[in-house]
């Protein structure tokens, strides 16, 4: 049987729910940050194990080591819809040409985050981008099966520990299972989202339609949210209470020391933003990936006309992505700030918890902020 602190270590990923034959395991009440908290009944428990095998929090390890890096980019007509480098789109869209499936991460129409699985390119499409939130994997295993059966191949996109679940679940079906893993910086719960949500809906006096949390137009400002009237609010991600706030205001499994996916890689690709890349690589910097090749699996997935790249050293890429090797400071207020947090009092709560530093904020509004820090610079060489 399952056994550890569901509150402080459990994923969240729904594997222990789907597999028990009993269905012994289910979701119970939401904790204070809005996420799933497993419910065993014992009496329907016959201690199969099962749940321990595909738990990523109880079987982690074991993981492929890196192969081979590489920094570039996907020409491929829609990676400008991607956050970077396209290098995702760029392999899905082989996968759909090819009549196979494809199982990522979208944000609905009802701005809920959650995995979806596709052989349509319209439905990829969506997938593509960065969604600073917690998405929901827990519907997808049965359809994922179904198709597995079938011998048909699925590419699987998501974070380390989504990733490691998912390999757990269909480690009888593994050849046919290709597993990417993100560069995860951290994953804000759903209450975090939902409560922005809220607090926008209710400053502007309309609904939100969509968000882009990271637009790629060099000419505008990358938060981008679309109310039900068509009309848009453009922000710079330092402008953005919502993206200031994702780092600290974070799932607790993300926390260095809780996560147990760091210098522990898992899947068969980890990608992410090229961070600091000053090469010759004739792209926007801002449109570059990382790929870091953990099988022969991944290195056969970028065997890709549609991709541009050059070799790069391991350390070079650790030196810019920080979160490789560790997970982001604990947040010491998270059941205060989560207690008293909704839609009303979102911003203020971000200030009370010290999430949002005020006079910071004012001068990142009237555009000094950058100036500033330069100047900082300057001074101390």
């Amino acid at each position: 049987m399952i056994k550890f602190d569901f509150k402080e270590n459990c994923y969240q990923c729904g594997a222990c729910v789907n597999v028990c034959p009993k269905k012994a395991i289910s979701f119970g009440k939401n904790d204070i940050s809005g996420g799933l908290i497993p419910n065993i009944d014992m009496n329907k428990c016959i201690d199969c194990k099962l749940c321990e095998k595909v738990c990523p929090h109880i079987v982690h390890g074991d993981n492929n080591q890196v192969l081979e890096c590489k920094i570039g980019y996907t020409v491929e007509e829609k990676k400008s819809l991607s956050s970077s480098g396209g290098i995702f789109y760029g392999i899905a869209k082989k996968f759909i040409d090819n009549g196979d499936y494809v199982c990522g991460c979208i944000l609905d129409d009802q701005l809920n985050v959650r995995h979806v699985v596709s052989n349509e390119l319209s439905i990829i499409s969506k997938m593509q981008g960065s969604k600073y939130v917690k998405s929901d994997i827990t519907n997808i295993y049965t359809e994922l099966l179904n198709i597995l059966k079938t011998n048909k191949k699925v590419l699987f996109c998501g974070t380390p520990c989504q990733v490691k679940a998912v390999e757990n679940y269909f480690y009888k079906y593994r050849e046919n299972l290709f597993l990417i893993s993100l560069i995860c910086h951290g994953c804000p719960p759903k209450k975090s989202f939902s409560s922005y949500i809220e607090y926008v809906e209710l400053k502007y006096k309309k609904k939100i339609e969509k968000i882009e949390f990271r637009n790629k137009n060099p000419k505008k400002k990358q938060f981008v949210i679309t109310f039900s009237d068509n009309s848009k609010k453009h922000l710079w991600s330092n402008q953005s209470s919502y993206m200031v706030s994702f780092s600290k205001i974070t799932e607790k499994t993300c926390y260095d020391g809780y996560c147990d996916f760091k210098r522990n890689y898992c899947g068969d690709l980890l990608i992410g933003d090229a961070h600091g890349y000053r090469g010759n690589l004739k792209n926007n910097y801002s449109f570059l990936s990382y790929v870091i090749c953990l099988s022969e699996k991944g290195k056969s997935l970028i065997n890709n006309s549609s991709f541009v790249f050059n070799d790069i050293d391991f350390k070079y890429i650790l030196s810019y992505q920080p979160f490789l090797t560790k997970g982001l400071e604990k947040f010491n207020f998270y059941s205060e700030f989560f207690k008293d947090l909704n839609g009303y009092n979102w911003r203020d709560k971000l200030i009370k918890y010290k999430v949002l530093n005020p006079t910071k904020d004012f001068l990142y509004k009237i555009g000094i902020y950058g100036f500033l820090i330069k100047m900082k610079e300057k001074i101390k060489r």
